[in-house]
């Protein structure tokens, strides 16, 4: 018997409004036409912010995880943000993710992490270890890239300007669900919780 097959693979994230998806599509345009590195790009609907990476949970644990969002969300006030720069990770020089940073009430994003981190914890889920970088993925170099092309990529991310900076509202948080697929990870809502309530 398979135990993995009930497993759902989950996370809690914020959805992007298209203006703010439209930005980050002329990025990943503007890139891929620069063609220095192989890139798997984030598929457009599937942009978003991470709050909490869950892992594998089990079709019990969606409520409890559900309830926790809300507990978590409860008085805190919708979050205003907006797209601001270009950076990797682990860094420019050795470049691994592409990411979208973020700008506005940053402090507030932090602060409503932590809180949620705080809430799921009692139900097993550990805390992040690391401080949490608000950020939005918009590629994965590929394995075969050499480290001359890794180079080209980090230059490349170092000199482009994002001048467009759409600013946005943050008014729900989404528990969602991500099947991996050969064409790609297919997500879907399991349950959405609204700030500023």
């Amino acid at each position: 018997m398979d135990k993995n097959k009930d497993k759902i693979r989950s996370f809690i994230a914020v959805k992007l409004p298209p203006e703010a998806i439209d930005c980050l599509a002329g990025i990943q345009s503007y890139f891929k036409a620069q063609n220095v590195a192989p890139v798997r790009w984030v598929a457009l609907q599937n942009l978003h912010l991470t709050l909490k990476f869950l892992g594998d949970i089990t079709a019990e644990q969606v409520e409890p995880v559900a309830d926790g969002l809300r507990r978590s969300t409860g008085g805190l006030p919708e979050i205003n943000v907006g797209i601001h720069g270009i950076g990797a990770f682990p860094d420019s020089r050795r470049p691994q993710i592409i990411w979208a940073g973020l700008e506005g009430d940053i402090q507030l994003l932090i602060k409503l992490q932590q809180t949620i981190d705080g809430y799921l914890k009692p139900l097993g889920f550990t805390p992040e270890g690391r401080p949490f970088s608000p950020h939005l993925t918009l590629g994965r170099v590929r394995d075969s890239a050499t480290h001359i092309e890794r180079q080209a990529l980090g230059d490349l991310i170092n000199t482009t300007a994002v001048t467009h900076r759409p600013a946005f509202t943050i008014h729900h948080i989404f528990l969602m669900k991500s099947v991996l697929t050969a064409a790609g990870p297919v997500y879907t809502e399991l349950s959405v919780t609204s700030l500023g309530l």
